[in-house]
């Protein structure tokens, strides 16, 4: 009887993710309301890698916009710069944030106004064949006492 149950317990450890360890997890996605008429906004999320291998980010697209593009903030002589960057790396076993003020992903071209509450299809491309199609809800931006977040 003991033998059966190490060999179940056996089994089910090894159908539990062996095969999704290298798997990105995507957590907390989210894109910024904007005012009517404005053509551009961002996404923000927590991409983690558990695997043993660096993941590169490459592209992402949304049926929402026209185009979206990787960003940065950088800091160049006193002022912040967003910058488009080709490749976001995700070392292994590790994670990267997007969020406001850093890295994030520019929406650009929306199809149509966005509504709060909505939910948005991305469809994130990593490189080599590995894709991941999550959803992400838009959300309004609470101004902080100290500044406004602004992209």
């Amino acid at each position: 009887m003991r033998s059966v149950l190490l060999i179940a317990l056996a089994l089910a450890g090894w159908g539990c993710g062996a095969g999704d360890a290298g798997d990105p997890v995507v957590d907390g996605a989210w894109v910024r309301l904007v005012p009517a008429g404005q053509r551009m906004t961002t996404a923000y999320m927590v991409i983690e890698n558990a695997a043993g291998s660096d993941l590169v980010l490459r592209a992402a697209e949304t049926p929402a916009a026209g185009l979206v593009e990787i960003h940065e903030m950088v800091h160049e002589a006193d002022v912040m710069k967003m910058m488009k960057i080709e490749a976001l790396k995700v070392p292994a076993r590790g994670r990267v944030e997007l969020k406001p003020g850093g890295l994030h992903l520019m929406l650009i071209d929306l199809a149509e106004p966005l509504e709060e509450g909505e939910e948005l299809s991305l469809l994130l491309h990593f490189e080599g064949p590995e894709q991941q199609k999550i959803a992400v809800r838009v959300r309004a931006v609470v101004q902080s006492a100290v500044g406004q977040l602004s992209h």
